[in-house]
């Protein structure tokens, strides 16, 4: 790589870095940006595709990041990881006439790392992917409740949360078909229902 690059400079040829960030498969900015911006005659398209991925890419040009150790070593993990063939995300792939998102699939790192995140330091995060991206918004959620979030290596890929049963629910009693004493008596039991996905 540094032999092309030289080469192209030397020839006064700018080079453009397509899908710096691997498709999203790279989701550690700064190492990438500081990496790139070391050399003059590249021009990189991040490909973006959210407000948010935007203020990433701009928050470094007010004070340009220096490649460091750390940074070196954070790129070398990622190019251990991604080195060969791995979907890009194009969507080449696209339409599945099974209606499956293929190069979502494709893309997850596995094993999925399923973490409960109630009063832990990620839990404005799972409160804020809701906000943003479930249909219903993010209400806060009554009772006892369980907030998990679901990675595919550092990236989020779903928020699971899950929250007590209501202790009485006429349709849903009558539906069971429940009596007043079974209901009174199925309080001291857990009952838990998916609040949402």
């Amino acid at each position: 790589m540094e032999v092309i690059f030289q080469v192209c400079r030397d020839n006064d040829i700018s080079l453009i870095a397509m899908k710096a960030l691997c498709g999203g498969m790279i989701t550690d900015v700064v190492p990438t940006f500081a990496f790139l911006r070391q050399y003059d005659n590249i021009v990189p398209i991040w490909g973006i595709d959210k407000g948010w991925q935007l203020e990433q890419f701009i928050a470094p040009e007010k004070e340009p990041p220096v490649l460091d150790s750390e940074m070196l070593k954070t790129i070398e993990k990622d190019r251990a990881e991604l080195s060969g063939s791995f979907c890009r995300g194009c969507g080449y792939c696209m339409p599945c006439p099974e209606g499956i998102p293929i190069h979502f699939a494709a893309r997850m790192k596995k094993p999925i790392d399923i973490q409960m995140v109630c009063h832990s330091e990620l839990e404005p995060l799972w409160n804020e992917l809701v906000r943003r991206y479930h249909y219903l918004g993010f209400r806060k959620m009554p009772g006892a409740r369980l907030k998990y979030l679901a990675f595919s290596g550092s990236s989020p890929i779903a928020a699971l949360g899950f929250r007590s049963a209501s202790l009485r629910l006429k349709t849903r009693d009558c539906f069971i078909g429940w009596t007043e004493g079974q209901c009174i008596r199925l309080h001291s039991f857990p009952l838990l229902k998916q609040y949402l996905f």
